[in-house]
């Protein structure tokens, strides 16, 4: 019998679960611990480790070393702005102004 392909099969599930652990911390004002992440998200708290040590060193997470949580970095700021910069405006706006 043949398995019918879904969305998850092509699923990088290491990468899905860092944008998972991204979009909690977006929701925190204070940040998250490994273990309140870990309860969040579903992941033993080892995993939440590995995933964010990996965030951490490519600037997309930062760790306040006095409460140990986690928040998200000045990188994706400068992702979003490199974004925005090179928008079009006039193109995007264009089709609402159509109508």
């Amino acid at each position: 019998m043949r398995k019918i392909k879904t969305e998850k099969d092509n699923v990088v599930q290491s990468l899905d679960r860092a944008l998972e652990i991204l979009e909690e911390l977006s929701r925190s004002e204070s940040g998250l611990g490994v273990t309140e992440l870990g309860s969040i998200i579903g992941l033993h708290k080892s995993t939440v480790h590995r995933l964010l040590h990996t965030l951490l060193l490519r600037g997309y997470v930062e760790k306040n070393s006095f409460t140990d949580k986690y928040r998200l970095g000045l990188k994706l700021v400068s992702l979003g702005q490199a974004r925005l910069e090179s928008t079009e405006i006039r193109a995007e706006a264009r089709p609402f102004l159509n109508d």
